[in-house]
């Protein structure tokens, strides 16, 4: 490896919020990367169980670990707030119950350096605690990417590129990240994708994970949020919004059916189980027994 002199400075950006359960987990995998050239921000939320206690202990330890301490606002208010006081060229948003492998940023720092026109690195990636499998997520290709995000919130970025953005857009509350590639991508920036597994979302067993929590009013609002700001953008991958409804509305149609079809073969077998018991005549005449 390059001397660390030689090595671009990479900011971890930790928001947190009463995660005092999970945090030295996702420290340790910070602080155990192959990658010495990196700084670690911890912006506290507000947290009211022992987060802070356990980040200053670690700052004790760590010297390259900062912490903010602020009033409870929102993790996409915090990842911008701590980002002002990031100095790296590359950055790392990673949540305070998530874990990178060992090796996360030297491999993806060093696909960064060799092609400048990439605006953001990322590698397969694992669910862990509740559910321990593969994280299924699809390749990115446009237009798909632009029904479905593919790519999680914890991707090398590069700063010069998450700067000229504006950073993360503080009207959303929900797929943040999402909005933050779409706008990478606009702005002619190349993603890439690491073929191996770097990167590993915690699904918590008491259901209190992001993913378990949304609602579809809050991921109505949000996608069309999204589609409107990038409007120009989806016309110009063939997405219009007239497709979008007629599609919506097809497949209700299809899971309608799919539900009668259930209901219906539900009621068959109840009616089957019935007559077999107490209507035993008329079942032999129906069923030809």
């Amino acid at each position: 490896m390059a001397s660390i002199t030689n090595m671009p400075l990479v900011s971890v950006i930790i928001p947190c919020y009463n995660t005092a359960e999970y945090i030295q987990e996702t420290l340790d995998s910070v602080f155990s990367q192959t990658y010495q050239n990196i700084e670690v921000i911890a912006i506290d939320d507000g947290s009211t169980d022992d987060t802070l206690q356990k980040l200053k202990e670690n700052q004790k330890k760590h010297s390259q670990l900062k912490v903010i301490i602020q009033q409870n606002t929102y993790n996409i208010i915090a990842r911008n707030n701590a980002m002002k006081h990031a100095l790296g060229e590359y950055l790392v948003f990673l949540d305070s119950d998530d874990k990178i492998a060992h090796t996360y940023i030297e491999k993806c720092c060093e696909v960064a350096e060799k092609d400048k026109s990439i605006a953001a690195v990322y590698s397969r990636a694992d669910f862990f605690d509740a559910k321990n499998e593969q994280w299924k997520l699809p390749e990115f290709k446009l237009p798909d990417f632009l029904y479905r995000n593919c790519i999680y919130i914890s991707a090398l970025i590069r700063k010069s590129e998450f700067d000229k953005i504006g950073g993360f857009d503080e009207s959303l509350n929900q797929f943040e990240d999402w909005d933050l590639y779409i706008s990478l991508v606009k702005n002619g920036g190349k993603l890439c994708k690491l073929p191996e597994t770097l990167f590993y979302y915690r699904q918590r067993k008491d259901l209190s994970s992001v993913s378990n929590t949304t609602n579809k009013d809050k991921v109505s609002e949000n996608m069309f949020k999204i589609y409107s700001k990038h409007y120009d953008f989806y016309i110009e991958n063939g997405i219009y919004f007239q497709n979008l409804l007629i599609g919506a509305y097809a497949h209700r149609n299809l899971e309608e059916k799919k539900e009668k079809k259930r209901i219906s073969k539900h009621k068959n077998f109840m009616t089957r189980v019935r007559y077999r018991l107490f209507k035993h005549e008329k079942y032999k005449n129906i069923y030809n027994l």
